[in-house]
C-alpha cells in the first residue's frame, strides 16, 4: 500500500505525479517531517493519508518547496533524520522501516515547484480506478 500525489496542474513532467507513487515507508516519515517543519503550509491538509483527495494550491505548493528548502539550507533536515533513526532503534525498529533523508524532502521540492498544486489519494482507490472528481466529493 502507498499514496499517489499528483499535480493539480502541472508544468512539467515532474509536477506530475511524485515518482508515481510512495511506500507508506516513505509517506509516513515526510508527512511527519512536514507537519513538524513547517506546520503552518501542511496543517491545511487535515488528513493526508486519505482518499479525499486533499493538497494544497499552487501558491501554497511554491510556498511550501521555499520553505522545505530553507528547512534543508538550516541543516534542520538532516537533524531530524537522525532523531527519526534514534527514535527506530529505541522502538527496536529495523533500519528500513521508514525511508526518510533530504534526498526524499528534495525530491518532494522538485514535484512542488512544478506541480500547480496537489492532491492525494491512498494506491487502493487507484487500483480501483475511482475518478478523481468522486473523491473529492466522498
Amino acid at each position: 500500500m502507498g499514496m499517489d500525489v499528483y499535480g493539480l496542474n502541472p508544468t512539467t513532467k515532474r509536477g506530475k505525479s511524485l515518482d508515481g507513487s510512495w511506500s507508506w515507508s516513505m509517506w509516513e516519515p515526510l508527512v511527519a517531517y512536514c507537519s513538524h517543519a513547517v506546520p503552518e503550509l501542511w496543517g491545511k491538509i487535515q488528513n493526508p493519508f486519505s482518499d479525499s483527495g486533499e493538497g494544497l494550491d499552487a501558491e501554497d505548493s511554491k510556498r511550501l518547496a521555499a520553505r522545505l528548502r530553507a528547512r534543508i539550507a538550516e541543516g534542520h533536515t538532516s537533524e531530524w533524520r537522525q532523531g527519526l533513526e534514534a527514535w527506530c532503534e529505541g522502538k527496536g525498529y529495523t533500519r528500513h522501516r521508514y525511508v526518510f533523508s533530504v534526498d526524499t524532502v528534495e525530491q518532494f521540492i522538485t514535484f512542488l515547484d512544478d506541480c500547480g498544486g496537489f492532491a492525494i489519494r491512498d494506491l487502493l482507490s487507484r487500483s480501483r480506478g475511482l475518478p478523481i472528481g468522486l473523491l473529492r466529493q466522498v
